[in-house]
């Protein structure tokens, strides 16, 4: 899993295939029982994307950036694209299935 900031998140979202950037608050309980969600989830299947976390709090310009309007967000990327949101806790089962859709589907041209 990839720590990112405001001048890495651009980058690691836009980089082809699929991507899941979790943005929290570094002592928020509710990102903090998603990262655990999103760990598991990393490590259960660390091919299916790329895995990325973000502290908002430490980089408030990001959640205006991607539209991030409340915390903790998972935010789905595919070839650069955001395909999918998750705000609020959510259970690992609900982003495997997305991940899964957006793997499987063919590479944009």
């Amino acid at each position: 899993m990839f720590r990112l900031d405001q001048f890495t998140v651009g980058e690691f979202a836009a980089r082809r295939g699929v991507a899941a950037i979790l943005f929290g608050a570094a002592r928020g309980q509710l990102t903090m029982d998603q990262a655990r969600e999103f760990a598991f989830l990393w490590l259960e299947y660390p091919d299916l994307a790329r895995y990325g976390y973000i502290n908002v709090t430490a980089n408030l310009g990001v959640c205006k950036l991607m539209s991030v309007k409340s915390l903790p967000t998972v935010l789905i990327f595919r070839d650069g694209v955001v395909v999918q949101t998750f705000e609020g806790l959510q259970p690992r089962h609900r982003m495997e299935e997305a991940l899964r859709v957006y793997e499987s589907r063919p590479l944009a041209a």
